[in-house]
């Protein structure tokens, strides 16, 4: 007689999904690590320690600690502001689009990840070699914010790239964001809460004015004719 099947033991999770587990984790123990003790203090060492893996399962993931900070923003601070444009309602008037896009991108500001971005920032600079993930990553990131903005704006009943190419006008408005944050950062009482918003809603309103003003001069074709 033929014994009765046993049942088979549960499957054990597949390499590729053992494989992100482990990088969920060291992202995790990252984050906290960073957080507590600044970019530059952080180890590699430490973080596997948080993890409660080891050093050889940090580089099987990262290839350096700047590699693994690029990381960590990218999950927390890059994905947050692209979800962000996919869901500013883009039929709206241009103003009352900024004005939800700049209230949304103060909501989804970490003081402590904006530090840390600031400490990273100054550290690349005195040190300019070695970096090239997190630069990577902001590209990476500048042009998925691009190329959401060129998609998105393609039913708008005006030029967005009038006034700037699309990759100046991206940095730009990086530049005013990390500006504002910054002097909050620097004079909480000194830089009112609203001011991004504010500003953000004015460049706007010019980006519009300028395109507007660009197709209502005539262009050479228009006048030879």
């Amino acid at each position: 007689m033929i014994p009765p099947s046993k049942a088979r033991p549960p499957t054990k999770p597949r390499r590729e999904e053992k494989k992100a587990a482990t990088r969920e984790a060291l992202l995790e123990a990252a984050t906290k690590v960073f957080a507590r003790q600044g970019y530059e203090a952080a180890s590699l060492d430490e973080v596997a320690w948080e993890a409660g893996l080891t050093k050889g399962a940090v580089y099987s993931n990262f290839a350096s600690k700047d590699a693994l900070f690029a990381a960590v923003i990218e999950r927390y601070h890059d994905r947050r502001m692209l979800d962000l444009l996919d869901r500013t309602d883009w039929t709206a008037p241009a103003s009352e689009q900024a004005a939800w896009a700049g209230e949304q991108f103060s909501a989804i500001i970490d003081p402590d990840l904006f530090m840390l971005v600031l400490e990273y920032t100054l550290h690349a600079a005195r040190i300019p070699v070695g970096h090239e993930p997190m630069r990577a990553g902001q590209r990476r990131l500048k042009a998925a914010v691009a190329e959401t903005m060129v998609r998105k704006a393609s039913g708008l009943d005006w030029d967005i790239e009038s006034a700037l190419p699309i990759s100046d006008l991206v940095t730009a408005f990086f530049a005013l964001g990390d500006g504002v944050a910054l002097q909050q950062l620097a004079d909480p009482d000194g830089c009112p809460e609203d001011l991004y918003v504010k500003m953000l809603t004015i460049f706007v309103r010019g980006l519009v004015a300028t395109a507007e003003d660009q197709a209502a001069v005539p262009s050479s074709t228009d006048s030879a004719s």
